[in-house]
């Protein structure tokens, strides 16, 4: 089963304390700034993106 198939539309999933929801390119500075902070990426397999240009 795709989930393709199943989610036309990414879906927002929301709780008291999170909201999940598809990353939008107005993310990449917040983001950027995110993984440049070394303890962040230190337990990350994945140290983020280089420039959001």
């Amino acid at each position: 089963m795709k989930l393709t198939k199943i989610f036309k539309e990414f879906p927002v999933i929301e709780t008291e304390r999170i909201r999940l929801r598809k990353i939008r390119l107005d993310d990449a500075e917040g983001l950027l700034e995110y993984y440049s902070n070394e303890k962040v990426y230190r337990y990350t397999d994945w140290y983020g993106p280089e420039t959001y240009h």
